[in-house]
């Protein structure tokens, strides 16, 4: 099997456990629904070059993890939000809540140190909130 036939099977695979998460989310919305409650969907923030200047150690996570892997995944769940917020109350994505901010953030690719945290919790306050008050 040549390299770009192994990306693409890779890829495929990759598909697939999106479209289940994606399907799955759908049905925890619907039974959301259906049980009287709200649902909401947040995809975190993550290690990225191109919505935050790295800092030296962010840095050494992306290049160590390749990072850049999970970059066409992570947008399939960004493009598919807007049919996702058909079943649920919201569904958002945080890919860009850090956007222009140098500070560190990150304790490795994905996980927040408590800065992070404090901005992200900030951010889904700021949409739960107009749900939870009506």
């Amino acid at each position: 099997m040549s390299k770009g036939s192994k990306q693409r099977v890779m890829w495929s695979k990759e598909y697939e456990k999106c479209y289940e998460r994606i399907f799955r989310m759908k049905d925890i919305c619907e039974f959301g629904k259906s049980k009287n409650f709200e649902t909401m969907v947040y995809l975190q923030p993550f290690v990225n070059p191109e919505r935050k200047p790295l800092t030296e150690f962010e840095q050494k996570y992306w290049n160590l993890w390749k990072m850049e892997s999970i970059s066409p995944s992570y947008q399939y769940y960004v493009d598919k939000l807007d049919g996702i917020e058909n079943y649920c109350t919201r569904a958002t994505s945080l890919e860009n809540v850090f956007s222009g901010m140098s500070e560190p953030l990150f304790t490795d690719g994905i996980h927040l140190g408590d800065r992070g945290n404090q901005i992200v919790a900030k951010k889904i306050f700021e949409t739960v909130f107009p749900v939870v008050q009506n």
